[in-house]
């Protein structure tokens, strides 16, 4: 439903080193600095995966948070230039100060700006393999947990989702793949 997603939206816009404009857009009663924590972990991994993937592809970056995309899980989707979250990946805390420390939305993050990439800059072969994308974008999030040393804020007790986790999540679910098939 449109009505959803109408209401006042906060905008904190920053502007890359190497020139691209990030504009964060929180719905509602949103914490200023949080989505400013927003901006700049989107930065660092922009940074990364510029250096890694080539320049990105596009002059701007919009984050958007929408009310009730995704109620129940941590969902994201990334048009060109856009990345769109469920609040429930913004707001499960306090704050989304609070929940850029939190094991889910960095990691979704990096992969939805791996997206603006893979997914736009190139291009599965068909809609069949669209797989091939996911799996670059979720192995991208990875390395850039890694570049954002993630892992060294979990050695200090914030509960943060980094290379490591993400890389005991994969293990765990190739097991689940028959291998047979």
């Amino acid at each position: 439903d449109f009505a959803l997603f109408m209401g006042k939206y906060t905008t904190y816009s920053m502007t890359t080193e190497r020139g691209v404009k990030i504009q964060i857009h929180g719905y509602g009663l949103v914490n200023e600095k949080g989505l400013e924590e927003i901006a700049n972990v989107s930065s660092v991994f922009l940074r990364m995966f510029e250096d890694q993937l080539g320049a990105y592809p596009f002059k701007e970056l919009d984050i958007v948070e929408i009310p009730g995309y995704s109620p129940y899980a941590i969902y994201g989707i990334s048009p060109a230039s856009l990345v769109m979250l469920g609040d429930a990946g913004t707001r499960t805390v306090d704050s989304a100060s609070k929940n850029i420390g939190t094991r889910v939305l960095p990691g979704l993050i990096a992969h939805e700006l791996a997206h603006q990439w893979f997914g736009h800059k190139i291009w599965q072969a068909s809609e069949l393999d669209n797989w091939i994308t996911e799996s670059f974008s979720e192995y991208q999030s990875g390395i850039g947990a890694q570049y954002a040393k993630l892992d060294d804020q979990v050695a200090r007790g914030q509960h943060v989702k980094g290379w490591r986790a993400m890389l005991d999540d994969w293990r765990s679910f190739g097991k689940w793949c028959d291998k047979d098939t």
